[in-house]
């Protein structure tokens, strides 16, 4: 873990008395929202992705029709960590199995196939936070693991999304599909079931998606940096004419300059206009 040294210079330190401790609370409190403001950092280091969840192969059960109407879902729940750990996850990939049936095929046309992920919205997909990745597939006689990564995504901890496979445009018959199984997915986050819609048979799925094909796939995340603790490296009160705060990240973090953090006075009277002056790492 690597702690941020953080200087603010500046703030009304009048000479004579001790700073009231009134004012030092308020003072404090706007330190507090500095650090309540600090986004998720995530390592700017080689990313140490991992296996959140998955559904291993296990016994096949075929593969399902993909067309261009039809979607497929997984739900899951991003653990909830004590405070102190990790504040949340990016989802870097997803790997799902598809096939596009040569037999099924005979112009060997690709199809794209897009992955999305969702907030939840109960019964259904909620809004989406971001389109994964895309993926083109080739004609071939199995399934095939196909890699989505173009576009990884923040998920917070503690809060429950949906990974949505997007049948591709312009499919139709039985040219693709998602390879099956009868496993159940596990992992790190916790599995809330298969769903599957049809737009083009809304009518069987009127309170929303229906549960739906386990098809196999795993989904592989960075876990988030985040601030852990913020503690005054001066005696309290005082009336130095700048004060230092040690930041502790839940992991090692680069690249911090003073626009990293943003001081945000409550209702003090300041004589001057507080600013943080310098950041050093130890």
């Amino acid at each position: 873990m690597r702690d941020q040294h953080l200087r603010s210079d500046r703030f009304p330190t009048p000479d004579g008395p001790a700073m009231p401790r009134t004012f030092l609370r308020h003072h404090l409190f706007f330190a507090m929202i500095l650090f309540a403001l600090f986004a998720l950092i995530l390592p700017t280091q080689p990313a140490l992705a991992i296996t959140v969840l998955s559904n291993p192969a296990g016994v096949s059960n075929g593969n399902y029709q993909l067309i261009d109407s039809q979607f497929y879902a997984v739900k899951f729940t991003v653990p909830s960590f004590p405070p102190g750990t990790y504040p949340g996850y990016r989802i870097d990939s997803a790997t799902v199995d598809i096939i596009n049936d040569v037999d099924y095929n005979p112009s060997n046309t690709p199809f794209d196939v897009t992955v999305d992920i969702h907030q939840d919205g109960g019964t259904r997909p909620g809004a989406p936070v971001g389109r994964l990745g895309t993926a083109t597939t080739i004609p071939t006689n199995d399934p095939v693991p196909y890699l989505f990564d173009d576009n990884p995504l923040p998920v917070e901890a503690g809060k429950t999304y949906w990974l949505v496979v997007n049948g591709p445009p312009g499919s139709g018959g039985a040219i693709m599909g998602l390879a099956t199984t009868n496993s159940t997915p596990s992992g790190l986050f916790a599995y809330n079931g298969y769903f599957f819609y049809d737009a083009a048979n809304s009518h069987l799925f009127p309170s929303g998606w229906g549960s739906g094909v386990s098809f196999i796939f795993s989904i592989e995340a960075t876990p988030a940096i985040g601030p852990t603790g913020m503690t005054l490296a001066n005696p309290s009160p005082n009336s130095l004419s700048s004060v230092t705060w040690t930041v502790s990240f839940s992991g090692n973090v680069f690249g911090l300059s003073n626009a990293n953090f943003t001081l945000v006075p409550r209702s003090v009277a300041l004589p001057s206009t507080p600013l943080v002056a310098a950041i050093r790492t130890g």
